[in-house]
């Protein structure tokens, strides 16, 4: 009889059970895809490059802005005078792809896909190599090092 009763009073273990709460908002801002995704695309934009080597070269800007030697930001880490090339070049204004936007998404979303010290991505290599990528069709090389 009391089963009874606590259905028809709506009493329900089930029921009771707290909804899990919403994740929470990403911890960026428009401003910092929008820079992020600029550099990438500058960087390393061509269609055909793998998605890992897009959100690497996003995680080092990432690294340096966790890394005390360089500025807290991802737009000064960016506009650090000797940095990216991009910036010099005029390239860093170009508008990216969306497959650059959602590689940039996925890295402030879920964090670096590397190693805090890998600070470094270049041609040249200034330090102990992490990681490379060969690309065939231009016939460059993208390290990423820790210096």
């Amino acid at each position: 009889a009391e089963e009874i009763l606590d259905a028809m009073n709506g009493s329900n273990a089930e029921e009771s059970t707290p909804l899990p709460a919403p994740d929470p908002a990403p911890a960026y801002s428009e401003e910092d895809l929008y820079w992020l995704s600029r550099v990438v695309f500058a960087e390393a934009g061509c269609d055909w490059f793998p998605d890992w080597v897009q959100r690497d070269v996003a995680s080092v800007v990432l690294n340096r802005v966790a890394d005390p030697r360089y500025p807290n930001t991802i737009k000064d880490v960016i506009f650090d005078p000797g940095q990216y090339s991009c910036v010099n070049s005029g390239s860093i204004y170009n508008t990216p792809t969306q497959k650059v936007i959602n590689n940039c998404k996925y890295v402030l979303e879920n964090g670096s896909t590397l190693p805090s010290n890998i600070i470094g991505q270049s041609s040249y290599a200034w330090g102990p190599i992490y990681k490379s990528y060969y690309d065939s069709v231009l016939g460059t090389t993208i390290h990423f090092f820790s210096v």
